[in-house]
């Protein structure tokens, strides 16, 4: 399938915890995508003899749930073998339908196919995806194990569950069965705990298609999900090596996961200490070795390790990419920040790439039922297309605009809703799913009934009855689709339980993907209307409530955030209210940097759209964050004169002492190109955006400084690309505002600075 004629990006992908890249990958149907799936940690449980289902590689697993749109019909399993299953197969880690549905596929395969090459090829058919290809990482497979005391367990099972329940009589039968030739026995009597199979990740061989991958893709992207599988890639010396050897450093970027920022589980400190690994060489991990094998590190939040990662000379970016993986209008995917400067990277013309936009396309995942597909997206289309208009571009005005409210006067909750009978549900709907409402209740109480009935771990389980139902609900008609979701909304905002909110935030993530901007609606209509009527009770309930949104949810807390500044940007008559709105944003937006740069942003871009006089009421707002913070957000969404002038019309900033002091103080910073102090006057931390503003501005600084360059000769000076440079210096004209220009001169391309001394 492969079609080296279109740019072709190559993930590996290492986790128990799914990579949203995939997510992200598989929707650019113009770029040629191959997914190496690792199976180092692949495992083979004991389960009953004749049981169809022994091998978990959950890697590939994950692969196949990601990219396979209709996972039942294109992973079937006999209904016998289904009973069978339920009722008697061992299954650890709370798998899903799907998943099980899926691990039978590829155990069925596997046996028959008596080739794991075949095998795979066989899988990348059934996801019915053709742009993408589907490879292992070892053609061999291993198995790593824990022994101790006589019990054994996979490394994998182990460092989860923290359980060792397997006997010696269960593993000589899994290596009779894998092909293994030495069983170890005396390691299984140790009371140590020790790992086997390490000696046999020395003798791994990398598949050798993937050696031409490397070498024929334009990017190559690692992503790692979780401690073990990352410790225990880099344990492995010669597969280590022989990755290092094919891989181009240019072309390579690691994505950071978030799992890897958590402090290390107890279990995970014992593998460490297992594997030999001391803290200082542990720490290295995430930066010597990482080093050798690429030049960008992708990260969604700052951390120690960020730090470490750049004194080694890492490119570190920040981008919040897990976002996109559930962005449904392809239009946004190329729209995004983050794929555009990966693609950079890589010298991919992200807008060289023509989409075919077909929805059909997009995998399937619990959040996206096969069996809904067309209503979703037809409801999709309905709710997203107007998202694009309030795309957060670098010094957008539209960036923090509300997003425009559709349909508003059906966003009132109907008179009574309560008492609607919740039998006028139609009776094939009732049959369909297996949950019906009893003729004497009203919705209310049917809702409450269909919600108690779930668990926090099957609350976004769509094969669940109940969840069907809702659905089938809301898709009735806009109406009621507003009325169910402001009852499970209000049930998650009002409720004191946290273990209750874990389980009403799951609910809201399942249905935002498919009711996104009804949602974001509801929660600002709520919000502005408690601000406008002084409702301190629902408004602090909101403010506890979004510390758990912003984590679950981050995209759904944005766009609240964004609608809501714009909101409160309106200064009203009544100081009281105008006074609640701050205190409002401050509770949505602290202590979240990532929520607070988006409300001072959409602060700055009403300020500046008032130039002549703007109101001392937004200044008030902005004087309850951090005056570095502020000062940061204003040299990376204006020029120079616009920040400075927007200080000068503000009397207010007289009388903040230290505050505007912070502010000048970077703003002199950036003046004289000193992004280290700028960097230090904000306390270590810059966004991406500034980042690369700053780059922009230090690289006009050498084009001002020689008037006229080659290109080439500038590339050479700036230790950048010739591409880089091009693309930025169209970013200075765009969005700096800078006099700078290319011209072709004697054949040879030349860039020429034609502003004033004044203009950087």
């Amino acid at each position: 399938m492969s079609n080296k004629t279109k740019p072709r990006v190559s993930l590996l992908d290492f986790g128990r915890v799914r990579t949203p890249i995939v997510d992200i990958l598989i929707k650019l149907e113009e770029l040629e995508t191959v997914i190496i799936s690792s199976n180092l940690l692949d495992f083979d449980l004991p389960n009953p003899e004749g049981s169809v289902i022994n091998h978990y590689p959950l890697e590939l697993m994950n692969v196949l749930h990601q990219t396979t749109k209709n996972i039942k019909e294109n992973f079937p399993v006999p209904s016998k073998i289904k009973s069978e299953i339920d009722n008697n197969q061992h299954l650890p880690f709370n798998l899903s339908s799907d998943e099980v549905d899926i691990l039978y596929n590829i155990n069925l395969i596997e046996k028959s196919s008596n080739s794991l090459i075949k095998a795979y090829d066989i899988l990348e058919g059934q996801t019915r995806l053709n742009n993408i290809d589907l490879y292992p990482l070892i053609t061999k497979e291993i198995q790593l194990n824990i022994f101790q005391k006589g019990k054994w367990a996979p490394l994998r099972y182990y460092v989860r569950s923290g359980e060792i329940p397997f006997s010696e009589d269960d593993w000589i039968k899994i290596c009779n069965t894998r092909g293994i030739e030495e069983c170890k026995k005396g390691m299984l009597q140790s009371d140590v705990k020790q790992i086997y199979g390490l000696e046999l990740l020395n003798d791994a061989k990398l598949d050798p298609r993937v050696v031409e991958v490397f070498s024929n893709s334009d990017l190559l992207l690692f992503s790692f999900t979780d401690l073990l599988s990352y410790l225990i890639f880099f344990s492995s010396k010669q597969l280590y090596e022989q990755i290092k050897k094919a891989a181009p450093l240019n072309k390579s970027v690691f994505i950071f996961d978030k799992n890897l920022l958590k402090e290390p589980t107890d279990r995970e400190l014992e593998l460490i200490s297992l594997l030999k690994i001391k803290p200082k060489d542990a720490s290295s991990l995430f930066t010597d070795k990482l080093a050798e094998l690429c030049d960008y590190v992708i990260v969604e939040e700052e951390s120690s390790f960020t730090k470490m990662l750049r004194e080694n000379g890492l490119k570190v970016l920040q981008e919040f990419y897990s976002q996109l993986s559930t962005v449904d209008q392809i239009d946004d995917l190329y729209k995004s920040e983050f794929l555009s400067n990966l693609f950079n990277i890589a010298k991919i013309d992200l807008a060289g790439l023509k989409p075919q936009i077909n929805k059909n396309n997009n995998s399937s995942s619990p959040t996206n039922p096969s069996d809904k597909a067309e209503t979703v997206e037809s409801n999709n289309s309905k709710i997203d297309k107007d998202s694009s208009k309030n795309e957060n571009t670098d010094g957008d005005t539209q960036a923090n605009g509300v997003e425009t409210i559709q349909k508003e006067e059906k966003l009132e909750k109907p008179e009574n809703g309560s008492e609607i009978p919740a039998s006028t549900i139609v009776e094939e709907v009732q049959e369909e799913h297996g949950f019906s409402p009893d003729e004497s209740e009203t919705l209310e109480e049917t809702l409450n009934r269909a919600l108690s009935a779930l668990s926090v771990e099957s609350i976004t389980d769509v094969n669940r009855p109940e969840i069907q139902w809702i659905l089938s609900l809301c898709d009735q008609d806009h109406e009621k689709e507003v009325q169910v979701l402001s009852f499970i909304m209000n049930k998650f905002i009002n409720i004191e339980s946290f273990e209750s909110k874990r389980k009403y935030v799951s609910l809201l993530g399942l249905f935002y993907d498919f009711y996104r901007q009804t949602m974001v609606q509801i929660a600002t209509k709520e919000i502005n209307d408690s601000i406008e009527s002084k409702s301190e009770e629902i408004l602090n309930n909101y403010g506890k409530s979004f510390q758990i949104l912003r984590d679950e949810i981050p995209d759904f807390a944005e766009r609240i955030v964004k609608n809501v500044v714009t909101s409160v940007c309106t200064i009203k008559d009544d100081p009281v209210v105008n006074e609640l709105g701050k205190v409002t944003v401050l509770q949505l937006v602290l202590p979240s940097k990532n929520l607070s740069r988006i409300a001072i942003s959409g602060i700055l871009t009403m300020l500046s759209s008032n130039p002549n006089s703007p109101p001392p009421e937004l200044w008030n707002i902005l004087t309850g964050f951090s005056g570095s913070m502020v000062g940061v957000e204003m040299i990376t969404n204006f020029t120079k004169d616009t920040a400075e002038e927007l200080i000068r019309k503000s009397a207010l900033l007289r009388y903040t002492g230290s505050y505007i002091t912070t502010i000048n103080k970077i703003l002199n910073a950036w003046s004289s190109g000193d992004s280290n102090l700028v960097s230090s006057l904000a306390g270590g931390y810059l966004p991406n955006q500034t980042l690369r503003k700053l780059e922009r501005l230090e690289l006009a600084r050498n084009i001002k400084r020689l008037r006229t360059i080659p290109l080439e000769t500038l590339a050479d000076i700036s230790n950048m690309d010739t591409k880089t440079i091009e693309s930025m210096i169209a970013e200075m004209a765009l969005k700096d505002n800078l006099n700078v220009k290319m011209e072709m001169i004697d054949n040879r391309m030349i860039v020429v600075y034609e502003g004033s001394d004044e203009d950087i």
